[in-house]
């Protein structure tokens, strides 16, 4: 353990030297002995003693008092005075420079020591709580919530920064003033005052929590704080205090409030989102009561609004021009709605709006008002698109209480309406033939699942013949589909690819197409004849849509070993146009990777030939309604001849369809089409792995 070093400060060299002697002899450290105040303060500067014995009569300038009270105050190193003087006027100089002892000569050797210990260890301690001190004003000037100390009768004590800054008040201007003379409290949800010796009010056990408070700041304005009271204690339980910590909550009000908001809201139109119709909804089939009338909502509805040629602006101009159109659209239908009905985005270009205490008549009229409002011609840059929707109401006094099932509802009547044309209403009616039909569809999409995880889809193949000498020698097979049940029977496409399109499982049927194709292909190579047919695959809008699909194909081609020359992939005009942008990017795609592509029942769009000059496709497929007339309908023949006409001289390939005489075959050879397909040539065939 480290002697403590002690300084002493006495010009009588006998006394000094006796002294040194003596502290020697109890174990300390002594590092000198000085004559003068002057050089007292210079060695414990330099030094810095733990302890110094100071005479007060010295020679030189400067004596004991002077030079203990420059020492205490600059070094904070404790002296204890060693005199022969006891009289009143020095007693009292002595005490301004807090001393920590006051000896007089002569004095005893075992006063000499207790004092000195008693000293070292009350410095010690002291020291301590300096340092303790220290910190806790640090962290009491860093912390980030403001801290209010006030007595026992609820005087302002201290301020740290923070508290400063929240507040408006300077601790200096509001020290030991009433709080309730300073500061004032107001109920955030009410906004009646709180005095506050409420706010006070509490046993010293836990801490209160203060929250929902406003206060107001020395500028006049109102804050919201969220924090805390709590009791300070001595020893004994009595209570010294109170200490509040608080922060303001002002930024957290906003985060929550924008949270709140975003979690029921639609971002970029400001309707409500889907899940908070869902919940509007539901509280509206579970028949909540008015507020104001206290009576069950009568005649319920919903209003389903879909927009139609959203999907081409899209692709067209680009998503920016789309949510332009629906922030535009959205805005006209809130404003047509009123006020007290919910309109919300449940969809990328679906609206539903849901009402009471409206009649069939007043309903229809409403629906009848958004397709007004809706109808447009929307322009961007250089160019203008029609914009209109179709609308489906469907009642909720029903039995039917799932909101899911009531969004189906208004959903299958919207797209009926949709399919007659667009731009009408369409009431969801149970018994209609056409509403069970749709349900009808609705039951496949467990059939499908099934099929899909059992692997019940079967491939076919169909022959594209070449109609001239000279056309390419490979082989050419479209691929076909169909579902195997459990009787054995077959399940032609025309009854489960329009519920699979509505219900999107599409995508995973082509996927499961490409590889059963991908793998027949590697087999038939591996087999005796070594050679493929090329394979025309069929893609749907779903899967043109699905940015992972090339690489889905590329992954599929490299693990089966097979030549991205020996497939051609089909889409429909429709859904090119649907998916106009991606559709083709991934022609780019797939071609780059020696993939083929055929443009399927060419000339069913009322925009063909604007399109087709932009689609880099190597097959045009001349739609067969066309192909099976040319014989009798001379506009058929023209049409035929004019697709296939401007094909070739687009360096395409043409195919025509529903070949089903040798009459037809002989026509589409002498106008110049280079392969034909049908039943004249072949029926479908299954594909054997």
């Amino acid at each position: 353990m480290a002697k403590e070093r002690i300084l002493i400060v006495e010009d009588e060299k006998i006394i000094a030297l006796d002294l040194k002697r003596r502290l020697l002899d109890f174990g300390f450290e002594v590092i000198g002995i000085i004559p003068t105040g002057e050089d007292a303060l210079t060695v414990a500067e330099k030094e810095v003693p733990d302890l110094i014995l100071m005479d007060i009569m010295l020679k030189g300038e400067m004596d004991g008092i002077e030079a203990a009270k420059q020492i205490r105050h600059s070094l904070d190193i404790p002296v204890i005075f060693l005199t022969s003087y006891s009289d009143q006027d020095t007693l009292e100089r002595a005490k301004q420079a807090e001393p920590f002892g006051y000896i007089l000569k002569p004095f005893k050797e075992r006063e000499l020591l207790t004092t000195i210990e008693i000293v070292l260890y009350k410095h010690g301690i002291e020291r301590k709580l300096h340092e303790q001190e220290q910190w806790m004003s640090a962290i009491l000037k860093g912390i980030g919530d403001g801290i209010i100390a006030i007595d026992t009768e609820n005087r302002i004590y201290f301020m740290n920064p923070i508290a400063e800054i929240l507040t408006g008040y300077k601790e200096h201007d509001v020290r030991g003033k009433p709080i309730q003379q300073v500061f004032q409290f107001f109920d955030e949800l009410s906004d009646s005052s709180i005095p506050p010796h409420i706010l006070l009010e509490s046993d010293n056990t836990f801490p209160t929590l203060l929250d929902n408070l406003l206060l107001k700041t020395a500028h006049g304005g109102r804050i919201p704080i969220e924090g805390s009271m709590a009791h300070i204690s001595k020893r004994n339980g009595t209570t010294l205090g109170k200490v509040i910590a608080f922060r303001d909550v002002s930024n957290l009000r906003r985060l929550t409030d924008s949270l709140d908001y975003q979690s029921t809201h639609d971002l970029l139109t400001g309707l409500d989102n889907r899940g908070e119709i869902i919940q509007q909804l539901q509280s509206l089939l579970s028949e909540k009561t008015d507020l104001e009338s206290s009576k069950p909502k009568k005649n319920r509805w919903l209003i389903y609004l879909n927009l139609d040629n959203f999907r081409i602006v899209n692709n067209v101009c680009g998503h920016h021009a789309g949510d332009e159109l629906l922030r535009q659209v959205a805005i006209d239908i809130r404003t047509s709605v009123p006020k007290e009905f919910p309109v919300g985005r449940i969809g990328s270009d679906e609206f539903c709006i849901l009402t009471w205490n409206q009649s069939q008549a007043d309903v229809l009229n409403l629906g009848t008002t958004l397709l007004t409002e809706v109808q447009r011609v929307f322009p961007w840059q250089k160019s203008s698109f029609p914009i209109f929707a179709s609308v489906g109401i469907a009642s909720l006094d029903t039995t039917v209480r799932d909101p899911y099932t009531a969004l189906a509802m208004g959903e299958e009547a919207c797209r009926l309406a949709k399919e007659e044309g667009g731009n009408r209403c369409r009431f969801y009616e149970s018994g209609n033939i056409l509403f069970q039909k749709r349900r009808g569809e609705m039951q496949w999409i467990t059939r499908l699942s099934r099929a899909i995880d059992q692997d019940k889809f079967v491939l076919f193949t169909h022959e594209v013949v070449p109609l001239q000498n000279g056309a390419n020698s490979i082989p050419k097979k479209e691929i076909l589909i169909r579902i195997q049940q459990e009787d054995g029977s077959l399940v032609a496409p025309s009854e489960f690819i329009p519920a699979a399109e509505r219900y999107h499982l599409m995508p995973a049927i082509d996927r499961l197409v490409i590889r059963k194709v991908a793998e027949a292909s590697h087999t038939l190579m591996c087999g005796d004849a070594h050679k493929s047919p090329m394979f025309f695959i069929n893609i749907s809008a779903a899967s043109i849509a699905d940015e992972k699909l090339f690489d889905y194909i590329t992954a599929t081609f490299l693990e089966y070993k097979v030549s991205p020359t020996l497939f051609c992939f089909e889409i429909t005009e429709t859904a090119a146009i649907q998916n106009f942008s991606r559709a083709t990017t991934l022609i780019k795609q797939l071609r780059e990777f020696g993939c083929t592509f055929a443009l399927d029942d060419f000339g069913n769009g009322f925009t063909s030939f604007s399109y087709l000059k932009n689609l880099p496709v190597d097959y045009l497929k001349i739609d067969g309604s066309y192909v099976q007339n040319i014989l009798e309908n001379p506009i058929d023949l023209a049409l035929v001849m004019a697709v296939n006409d401007i094909g070739h001289v687009m360096g395409m390939k043409t195919i025509a369809e529903f070949v089903e005489s040798e009459e037809i075959r002989q026509k589409l050879q002498e106008i110049g089409v280079d392969y034909g397909q049908g039943y004249l040539f072949s029926q479908p065939l299954p594909l054997l792995l």
